[in-house]
């Protein structure tokens, strides 16, 4: 294969991979429509999947400096325990089973629905999937 052609090739395969990365579509929307500072409430924030992590830390990056904030992550038990998930501050992390169900799925959901519970006017919930 010609040298420009491994270029071009190596150079798709990298703008691919990039635009599929989590972290980098949920801070490129958030750029383009920021987090404004909330007068009263606080942002609830819920992440779910393999991704979770990373699209939540695009989220807290992404808060206005002093803002609070309550944030939950679901995700299964390979992503949780591989390691390389860098935990952030003031998250919530459950692991559960996928693809099957477990007793910590059902309280994940059901923390999941007491944190959409504790939602008032003044908040904003932002759900990433």
């Amino acid at each position: 294969m010609p040298e420009t052609l491994k270029r071009l090739v190596a150079s798709l395969a990298t703008t691919a991979i990039k635009s599929a990365d989590p972290y980098l579509v949920v801070d490129a929307a958030l750029r383009d429509a920021p987090l404004t500072p909330l007068d009263g409430g606080s942002y609830k924030v819920i992440s779910v999947g393999k991704a979770a992590n990373m699209m939540m830390k695009a989220v807290i990056d992404n808060l206005p400096k002093t803002q609070q904030f309550e944030a939950i992550i679901v995700t299964n038990y390979e992503n949780a325990l591989d390691g390389s998930t860098e935990k952030i501050a003031g998250v919530d992390y459950i692991a559960a089973g996928h693809p099957i169900p477990d007793d910590n799925g059902i309280s994940a959901g059901i923390k999941v629905e007491k944190l959409l519970q504790s939602a008032t006017a003044n908040d904003h919930v932002i759900c990433l999937i």
